[in-house]
């Protein structure tokens, strides 16, 4: 997908900054701060319907491949 497509499937609040090249998704209710993405990271939306970013490493630790055998 293009940015302006992630930025559409996100919220309406989110932004890109083409100067950093992140994404920065707006803070949710009780945050302070907003969530910034970096090309490659993950965007994980949590049960509560929250967007947040991953990097990659940390994703492919904690969420490994399953293998079929």
């Amino acid at each position: 997908e293009n940015i302006e497509d992630l930025c559409d499937f996100i919220t309406s609040g989110c932004s890109y900054d083409s100067k950093n090249n992140v994404l920065i998704i707006p803070p949710y209710e009780c945050e302070y701060r907003p969530r910034i993405a970096n090309v490659g990271d993950y965007i994980i939306k949590s049960s509560k319907g929250e967007f947040y970013p991953c990097s990659s490493d940390v994703f492919e630790m904690a969420y490994g491949e399953i293998e079929n055998d």
